[in-house]
């Protein structure tokens, strides 16, 4: 069992795929950290489509040194995260 079971924490990557209004294809990565005893941070980020194929190491930094909010906007698309502050886990 992960610490992260273990103690409730949790942690998650997601990438949507899909077109912008231009048909361009494009990813958003929404992604969020919820640690045992410790702030709540999120980050969001839109690219290329393809483009998080090797990258989920750097998104991890990114996201366990975000903040209780990230915006992101690429080629027409934009991408908002919100999480509660402290250790609710409300994420929007």
């Amino acid at each position: 069992m992960s610490t992260a079971a273990a103690t409730g924490s949790s942690a998650a990557i997601v990438v949507y795929i899909g077109l912008n209004n231009d048909e361009f294809k494009c990813n958003w990565m929404l992604s969020w950290s919820n640690p045992w005893s410790e702030s709540n941070t999120v980050y969001t980020d839109i690219h290329e489509g393809g483009h998080y194929k090797d990258t989920l190491g750097d998104i991890q930094d990114k996201v366990e040194n975000g903040n209780y909010t990230s915006n992101d906007e690429w080629s027409g698309c934009t991408s908002t995260t919100t999480i509660a502050t402290g250790t609710t886990t409300t994420f929007v």
